[in-house]
């Protein structure tokens, strides 16, 4: 399994997932566009797949134990041009339309 931590994303306002990720099926379109436009009222900007994918790794991550602060923190970390503040929302907007 793929987790947050091993993402790599570029410095906002143009984040994107590096690498060939998958996501499972059955995602739900009205989820994906909250939570691109929860993205998007961020600031941050970038391929929408990659963004997927990585809101859906931070709900893995999160359902393995990862508490927000520490993926905020992971996101954060691999994008150097990206404040805490961002990363925490993009944690928080993977959270309110993602995870269980």
């Amino acid at each position: 399994m793929i987790s947050a931590r091993k993402l790599f994303l570029v410095s906002a306002p143009a984040i994107a997932v590096a690498g060939a990720l998958t996501v499972g099926t059955g995602i739900a379109v009205a989820d994906d566009d909250g939570y691109l436009a929860q993205i998007h009222k961020i600031g941050l900007t970038g391929d929408s797949t990659g963004l997927i994918q990585l809101g859906h790794l931070i709900c893995a991550d999160r359902a393995n134990g990862e508490t927000p602060d520490q993926l905020a923190q992971v996101v954060q970390s691999k994008n150097p041009g990206i404040s805490l503040s961002d990363a925490t929302g993009v944690v928080s907007a993977a959270e309110s339309n993602y995870c269980p």
